[in-house]
Order: structure tokens, then C-alpha cells, then sequence
């Protein structure tokens, strides 16, 4: 029956997940000892993708398992972090149906909404989403109070300011909700067609209103977010606004598997779609522009940049320090395009400061770059970054983590990512600021 077993589902994510949220603080799951819990309780819900193998080790599981090692191979080769899991972990998947064990295509998909890769989609989406989100809710709550203001990440309401951080991206939610709809899928025996799309355009559309309604209430009943109401909040939206309507559009969308016959020639099928995905993995790290690795290597940092002096020679090759009175510049080299920035955010909470406030501005009218407040107990601190390429006839500099992966791929340019630190907020030591950052792209497009 569909609905004990997505019923059966669902007993099973709250009784893994929701105490996690509930009763743990978010600087547990960070830094505590329940943080590896957090971080990998998809995992906990392998169980409900796995069922007595049909038959042993036959051709396609044979070829599958060479091709495994001949990935594993490659991405160690290439110091792919993420690849190697993939491999390693797929032929461990591989390996245990010759126990007379199978898991299903969603049951490995499983592994993709833990670290490392869920790191990869905080540090590449969740700027982006928490700007959307915020220009979105701030846009309704202007009608509410005119006075109302919106910059960046911050909202500020009837003399309240409240600052969409990292904790309101709603990428767990989205984690969350991925884990139910590859539950729901997996039970419902879906088929890739029109309706099953159709159910998962929709469900994404739930999401982003779920999270929208989290923050618009967060904001004008002013909760914050330490509160554990503002856990609650988001678990009662979203089994309230997606969960029960997901079950409901599967009913209106998703029709029976009638027949085993049916059931068969999907477990087939679903063997040739993790080979394929297997074969696209493959061919993306061959693909790989492996001159982007061996210049960024050999880049050689500059004594001076401007006015900074370098300052550590005991970095890491692809790091360098500069300093000049109040300032920092942190320039850090060896991106390619297919892998995760190092976001500025990983090394200043590495030392203890929180990003509080972060936008996107312009410079020079055309160049888009990062400029974010940093808090330390009492001390702030004002950050810009960027990227920028080096090393080509025109000097590319932006704040997108899409755009300047599009031009590593297709023009092949190397880049930079470009930090630089300011211990002074006043407005106007900002407009030195900026014309400090002006000098700064200038010397890097020589």
C-alpha cells in the first residue's frame, strides 16, 4: 500500500531527524560531538533502499565494478576528494549485492546530501539563496511598514534588523526534502515521465515557499535565532507545507506499478542509469582542463601587491599573506571549476569571527565583488573578495561562483581569489576602502 509504506517513511525521518534539530543546538551539530550525527543522518536511512538481490554478480555489476576502480583511480590521480568518495563508495554498493544484497539508484543517490558534497552546495548556493530570499521577503514587508529596509543579507522591520545568516539558507530543509522525495519516489515505484517531473517542479516551488513563509514570520514576530522556536517553526511549515502536500501530489501525479513485470524492467533500467551516471562522472575528470592545476601551482606570488607587503612564507604554494597598516590582503590561487571555492567564510570561522552582514556591490560600475561585516565578540571587521583571472589580455573580476567556473571551462583562464580585510567600518574610511580595491584589480589586470 502507498500509503504505509511513504507512512513508514515518514515515522522514520522524524524519529532520526527532528530530535537532531530540536534538541541540539546549531553549535553542536557544528562543532560538538553529535556534529558527525547531523552531518550524515541521510545515511542512517539506508535501510528502507535495500532488498534481497534478485540474482548475483552478472555482466553489467561486473564491468560496473572495473569501471568503479578505474574512477577511483583516476580521481586520486587528480586529488579529487569528492570523486574518490563517489567511487569508493559506489563500489562498496557494487560489492554488497554479491552478498545477495541490492540497493536501489535513490538509496546511493543517498550519499550525495553528505559531506563532502553537501559542504560544496553551502559554499556554491547559499549566498545566492539567502539574497534571493531576502530581496524576497523584504519586498512584501515594505508594504507592511514603508520604513522598512533591505540590504543584502538584512532586513530591518519597524526598527528591528534581522540578519538572514547562514542558519536561514534552508539548505538543511532542502537536504530533508530531497531524503523524503527519494523516499517517496523509491516506494511509489515513479517513473521518470510528465507527472513524476511535474510533482518534483512543484515540490521545489513548496520549498522556496516554505522557506519564504519561515523567514517572514521570523522577521515580523521578531524570533531569533537562537530560539528553539525558531527550529519548531520550520519543522511545523515545513511538514505543513511540503511534506503532506508532496504525499498528496503523488496521489494526483503518480500512478501504480501495476505488475511486477513493471518492477523488473525499472530495476533494469536503473542499472543502466548508474552506469551512465558512473560513465558522466568519468568523462567529466578526463575531461578536466589539467593545465588549470599545473599553472595555478606555479603561480608565483608577487613581493608587493601595490602597497601590501607579503608577510607568512610558510603557507601553503597556493596562499599568500599581504599586509599594510590596518589592512589585509589574502590572495589564494589553485581554483578549478570543478571544485567548491575556498569560501572566505571556512577560514574567519576558523578563528572565530561570525559573517553578520554580506551583499553584493559594484565596482568600477561593471565588476560585481563580495563585501561582508565579521564579528568577534567586540571587534569588526569589513571583508571584500573576489575573483579574478590572470595571466589573459582582458582581466575578468566577479563575486560569482557560476560565472567565473564558466570562464575557467570554456576560456580556460586561471584565477584568483582576491581577499582583502579591513579593521575600520565608518563610512568614510570605506570610500578608501574601495579605492584601495580599485588598485588592487588594476595591478592584477597588468
Amino acid at each position: 500500500m502507498r500509503i504505509s509504506t511513504f507512512s513508514f517513511g515518514i515515522v522514520w525521518f522524524i524519529l532520526l531527524y527532528l530530535p537532531f534539530q530540536v534538541l541540539f543546538p546549531i553549535e553542536v551539530h557544528r562543532y560538538g560531538k553529535y556534529a558527525w550525527i547531523f552531518q550524515y543522518y541521510p545515511i542512517f536511512f539506508l535501510p528502507l533502499f535495500i532488498k534481497k538481490a534478485s540474482n548475483l554478480f552478472n555482466q553489467l555489476d561486473k564491468l560496473e565494478i572495473a569501471f568503479c576502480m578505474l574512477f577511483f583511480l583516476i580521481s586520486v590521480n587528480f586529488s579529487y576528494v569528492s570523486l574518490t568518495w563517489i567511487s569508493t563508495v559506489w563500489i562498496g554498493f557494487t560489492l554488497l549485492k554479491g552478498f545477495g544484497w541490492k540497493i536501489h539508484l535513490f538509496g546511493k543517490l543517498l550519499f550525495l546530501l553528505v559531506p563532502p558534497f553537501s559542504l560544496k552546495y553551502v559554499l556554491v548556493f547559499g549566498f545566492s539563496l539567502r539574497l534571493f530570499l531576502t530581496k524576497l521577503v523584504g519586498s512584501v514587508l515594505v508594504k507592511l511598514d514603508p520604513n522598512s529596509i533591505t540590504y543584502g543579507n538584512t532586513l530591518v522591520f519597524r526598527g528591528e534588523e534581522f540578519i538572514v545568516d547562514p542558519a536561514c539558507e534552508g539548505l538543511k530543509m532542502v537536504t530533508a526534502f530531497l531524503l523524503l522525495l527519494f523516499i517517496f519516489m523509491y516506494k511509489t515505484n515513479s517513473k521518470l515521465n510528465i507527472s513524476s517531473i511535474s510533482c518534483l517542479v512543484i515540490s521545489f516551488l513548496l520549498l522556496l515557499v516554505t522557506n519564504f513563509i519561515r523567514i517572514f514570520l521570523l522577521v515580523t514576530f521578531t524570533i531569533p535565532t537562537t530560539s528553539s522556536l525558531h527550529y519548531l517553526l520550520g519543522i511545523i511549515l515545513f511538514i505543513a507545507i511540503l511534506v503532506y502536500p508532496l504525499y498528496i501530489l503523488g496521489e494526483v501525479f503518480i500512478p501504480k506499478s501495476q505488475t511486477n513485470e513493471i518492477t523488473l524492467i525499472k530495476e533494469k533500467n536503473n542499472s543502466f542509469m548508474a552506469f551512465g551516471i558512473l560513465c558522466i562522472l568519468l568523462l567529466i575528470s578526463l575531461l578536466f582542463p589539467s593545465e588549470h592545476q599545473e599553472n595555478n601551482l606555479t603561480y608565483n606570488f608577487p613581493t608587493n601587491v601595490d602597497e601590501f607587503h607579503k608577510d607568512l612564507n610558510d603557507l601553503p604554494i597556493e596562499i599568500a599573506i599581504y599586509s599594510q597598516k590596518d589592512m589585509y590582503l589574502i590572495l589564494k590561487t589553485n581554483f578549478d571549476p570543478f571544485r567548491k571555492a575556498h569560501h572566505p567564510r571556512q577560514c574567519w570561522e576558523g578563528v572565530g569571527y561570525q559573517i553578520i552582514q554580506e551583499e553584493t556591490i559594484f565596482v568600477n560600475q561593471v565588476n560585481t565583488i563580495r563585501k561582508a561585516t565579521l564579528k568577534k565578540e567586540d571587534t569588526y571587521l569589513r571583508l571584500y573578495w573576489w575573483y579574478q583571472s590572470i595571466g589573459n589580455t582582458v582581466s575578468n573580476v566577479t563575486d560569482s561562483e557560476f560565472e567565473w567556473r564558466k570562464l575557467a571551462l570554456l576560456k580556460k583562464q586561471n584565477f584568483l581569489q582576491v581577499n582583502i580585510a579591513f579593521y575600520s567600518l565608518d563610512k568614510f574610511n570605506q570610500e578608501k576602502q574601495l579605492f584601495t580595491i580599485k588598485k588592487v584589480i588594476k595591478y592584477f589586470s597588468k
